[in-house]
C-alpha cells in the first residue's frame, strides 16, 4: 500500500526530475545530481501550487462569468419585453386618440346638423311669413292686431 501511494503521489514527479537530470550530455554532466533533482522537484511544486492557484482563480473568474451571463440574459429578456410591450402600448395609444377624434368629430358634426335643422325651420318661417303675406292671406293683418293690442 505505502508503495502504490508513493508510485502515485511522488512518482511522476520523481520520473521528471530523474529525466531531466539524464537529459543532460555526459561531458556537461551536473556536479551534484542530487542537488539537482532536489531543486526539480521544489521547482516542480512551486509549479503545481501555481498551477491549482490559477485553476481556482479561473473557477472564480467562470463563476464570475455565468453570473454576468444571467444577469446580461435578464435584461435582455426585459429589454425584448419592454421592446414587445412598447408597440403595443403606442397602437393603443394611436386608437385611443382616434377613437377621441372621431368622437369629437360626430359631436361636431351633430352640432352642425342640429345648427341647419335650425337654420332650415327659420328659413321656412320667413319663406312662410313672405309668401303669406305675397299671397294677401292675413298674416300682416295678424301682425298688426298684435301690435294693436299688445295687451293679449
Amino acid at each position: 500500500m505505502d508503495a502504490n501511494y508513493l508510485k502515485h503521489a511522488i512518482g511522476p514527479a520523481l520520473n521528471a526530475a530523474i529525466s531531466s537530470l539524464l537529459a543532460h550530455p555526459y561531458p556537461t554532466q551536473i556536479s551534484d545530481p542530487v542537488h539537482h533533482v532536489a531543486r526539480h522537484l521544489l521547482h516542480q511544486d512551486a509549479t503545481m501550487n501555481q498551477i491549482a492557484k490559477d485553476r481556482e482563480a479561473m473557477r472564480a473568474v467562470a463563476l464570475a462569468v455565468d453570473s454576468e451571463s444571467v444577469r446580461i440574459k435578464a435584461l435582455d429578456d426585459c429589454k425584448r419585453r419592454i421592446g414587445m410591450e412598447l408597440p403595443e402600448a403606442i397602437l393603443r395609444i394611436e386608437q385611443r386618440g382616434l377613437e377621441r377624434k372621431a368622437k369629437e368629430e360626430a359631436a361636431r358634426l351633430e352640432k352642425e346638423k342640429i345648427e341647419m335643422d335650425r337654420l332650415d325651420m327659420e328659413r321656412k318661417e320667413a319663406e312662410e311669413k313672405s309668401n303669406s303675406i305675397l299671397d294677401g292671406t292675413g298674416a300682416v293683418e295678424e301682425d298688426e292686431t298684435q301690435i294693436e293690442n299688445p295687451e293679449q
